[in-house]
């Protein structure tokens, strides 16, 4: 994973996603070095693969948050809920329960899905959970909006 940023003031938040249903958020400022580096050693928590990063200026932002898994689930959880670690290959808390033999397949702000979406179905109370299983409108309204973007192509 290449990330390459221009903020020379290291500032916000990152929010990182791992495949076994972890999430951490990590103050910008502890990648700060003070020499020049090709590559990053121990930059996120490898015990699991990394399927998202998300960026946040502010620690408690508000912002909602959508994980699926490869079981067609759901979660909407306040960014705010996941809790801010000091070092950056910390594992994080468990934000979403997994079955075995599934994984969490993306995760991103929910301001980037369609309005239309029932947000209300898919927030969480408590963590760590399972999740909901993505209702067929919400499968049918994803899928139209991806064919309106191939099609403006």
């Amino acid at each position: 994973i290449a990330i390459h940023t221009t903020n020379e003031e290291y500032e916000g938040y990152l929010i990182l996603g791992f495949a076994d249903g972890r999430c951490v958020k990590i103050a910008v400022n502890n990648y700060y070095t003070k020499t020049n580096r090709k590559m990053l050693k121990n930059a996120f928590y490898d015990g699991s693969t990394l399927i998202g990063l998300l960026y946040q200026e502010e620690e408690n932002s508000g912002k909602d948050i959508i994980l699926q898994n490869n079981q067609d689930r759901m979660i909407l959880v306040e960014s705010d809920r996941i809790t801010l670690k000091a070092t950056k290959n910390s594992q994080g808390n468990v934000i979403m329960k997994l079955r075995k033999g599934y994984e969490v397949t993306s995760i991103s702000f929910a301001d980037q899905f369609p309005s239309n979406y029932d947000f209300d179905y898919y927030r969480v109370r408590t963590l760590p959970a399972a999740g909901r299983f993505i209702k067929e409108e919400d499968m049918a309204a994803k899928q139209i909006t991806l064919t309106d973007m191939s099609k403006e192509d």
